[in-house]
């Protein structure tokens, strides 16, 4: 392995300047290369860039839109069933009350209460 000395005659400027050159044709050429086989103008990959974000924009807008329709669905269905239970609980809960009126009035009638037949 080589070691670097105060000796050495190293021309750093050189092997920047060398490699700066090299950068810089490297891009240009890159560039070049790059505009002679584009498939398209700027103007038409622009256009089609622009056409592409609005087809994406319209197919999240549709699905935005159909999530929102099934939450809503699913909401007033929840809400239907919420409904239909507590009008059935409300049924069992006044049928239970008339059983047990009718169970005090009954006891009445016998003339015994319910302490007095445990």
């Amino acid at each position: 392995m080589r070691q670097f000395s105060d000796n050495d005659t190293y021309d750093n400027s050189s092997s920047t300047g060398a490699f700066f050159t090299g950068l810089f044709a490297g891009a240009v050429i890159g560039a070049g290369l790059g505009l002679w086989f584009a498939p398209k103008t700027g103007v038409e990959m622009r256009e089609q860039i622009g056409e592409t974000a609005r087809d994406l924009g319209q197919r999240a807008s549709r699905t935005v839109n159909d999530i929102a329709d099934r939450g809503r669905e699913a909401f007033d269905r929840a809400r239907e069933v919420v409904s239909t239970a507590g009008d059935q609980i409300n049924q069992v809960a006044g049928d239970a009350a008339k059983a047990a009126q009718n169970a005090r009035r009954g006891a009445q009638n016998t003339g015994t209460t319910a302490a007095e037949r445990s």
